[in-house]
């Protein structure tokens, strides 16, 4: 599996993007000045990488996609783990259209993947607002339930 995933991420584009189209989501990620930066929020002194990870799952569970407006190409390739490589290659495979074939195309798992988290930020910038955890495990109930 650890030799599958490799390969995969091997043929990924270099870097990985957020929405820099739209001015709210651009700010958020900003690593000097965004949600990494703000000791009010949950993401503080964590990597841009879990914010687009945990918009993504939650763009994929409300089926959420929007496609990038203007694609940042800020997150680096080399900064995500084996595991939120494998992570994302799940979600993809998870949708009803892909099938084993769709892990042959990094490029469009990488796009997938961007669109999720693109539909999902919204979400994950309203319960950053609230400034608490609690806000953060209400959203996620209200998803998993």
């Amino acid at each position: 599996m650890i030799i599958l995933v490799s390969k995969i991420a091997v043929e990924w584009p270099s870097h990985l993007s957020y929405d820099k189209g739209r001015a709210n989501v651009d700010e958020f990620y900003d690593g000097a000045h965004g949600a990494i930066t703000k000791k009010r929020s949950i993401f503080y002194n964590k990597r841009l990488i879990d914010i687009f990870l945990l918009a993504m799952a939650i763009g994929k569970k409300t089926e959420s996609r929007k496609k990038l407006k203007k694609p940042s190409i800020t997150l680096n390739r080399e900064s995500f783990t084996k595991k939120e490589i494998w992570m994302m290659c799940s979600v993809v495979l998870s949708d009803d259209k892909a099938d084993l074939e769709t892990i042959t195309h990094p490029k469009e798992i990488v796009k997938t993947c961007e669109e999720y988290a693109n539909g999902g930020i919204d979400k994950v910038m309203d319960a950053d607002k609230k400034n608490s955890v609690g806000s953060y495990e209400e959203m996620l109930d209200e998803l998993l339930l």
